[in-house]
């Protein structure tokens, strides 16, 4: 009768219950966790790709603009100023605007 009924219910609502809320619970964690963790790791893996990047760039542009400053000051026949501006950073500055290559 009614306990076999009560029970019968109260089995069926509780599985149904803690299916809907395992479910609800195990969907929101999974999707937060890979969110932030596919986030996280797109923002750290774009950060050191574009630094990487830029400082390679930057280092080659700067290695090509001190070839040039070298082969112009060769054919100047200014080779003393070569070696004057590998040691002194604001001469070579001068230089590369001297040259317009800065």
């Amino acid at each position: 009768g009614g306990f076999e009924e009560g029970r019968s219910e109260g089995f069926s609502k509780g599985k149904n219950d803690g299916f809907n809320d395992g479910f609800n619970d195990g969907f929101s964690k999974g999707h937060n966790d890979g969110f932030n963790d596919g986030f996280s790791k797109g923002h750290n893996d774009g950060f050191n790709d574009g630094f990487s990047k830029g400082h390679n760039d930057g280092f080659n542009d700067g290695t090509e603009q001190i070839n040039q400053l070298n082969i112009l000051l060769a054919k100047a026949g200014r080779t003393d100023d070569i070696l004057k501006a590998a040691g002194d950073k604001l001469f070579q500055d001068a230089l590369l605007k001297e040259f317009h290559l800065k």
